[in-house]
This record gives C-alpha cells, sequence and structure tokens, in this order.
C-alpha cells in the first residue's frame, strides 16, 4: 500500500543507536523518530513478527507506523479522519 522510503542515521556509534529520517510517503515532509537501536531494528525487519513485539515495542506507535508504513503522524490522522 505505503512504500516507506527513509534513510537509517547513526546517532550513537557506542550504542549501535540510529534513527529514521525521510519524506512522509503521504505528504512529503521529513519526518524523524526517536532513535532506537539498529540491532532491533535489523531483528524486525529479517522476521515476521510484528513490530510491537520486537526490540522496538519502545518507540511510540507513530514511530512504529512510520517505520512500517512511512507515514507521519499527521499523515495517518488526516487518513484516519476521512
Amino acid at each position: 500500500m505505503f512504500e516507506p522510503n527513509y534513510k537509517l542515521e547513526q546517532t550513537n556509534v557506542n550504542l549501535g543507536a540510529v534513527k529514521a529520517v525521510g519524506p512522509c510517503s503521504i505528504t512529503n515532509q521529513v519526518y524523524t523518530t526517536k532513535e532506537f537501536s539498529l540491532e532491533d531494528f535489523k531483528d524486525w525487519s529479517n522476521s515476521n513478527k510484528p513490530i510491537q513485539n520486537t526490540g522496538l515495542s519502545s518507540l511510540s506507535d507513530d514511530d512504529r507506523e512510520f517505520l512500517i508504513s512511512g507515514m507521519s503522524p499527521k499523515a495517518f490522522n488526516e487518513l484516519d479522519n476521512n
């Protein structure tokens, strides 16, 4: 349905932390997630587990949705209200 188009930017080399930054798949406005573990991201992206059942469960619903679909909170709310 929606194709994420973000890049992972390293934020803390010692902790293996990254954040996802990229344009929203609907609004094209840049969105940035909070910091998360690169290892947790790899584990999720290489599995069939729901994101909330992985090490990424500590991210907000908005940040997890952005990782899954590339949709920012603003776009998701606009779709939900229509």
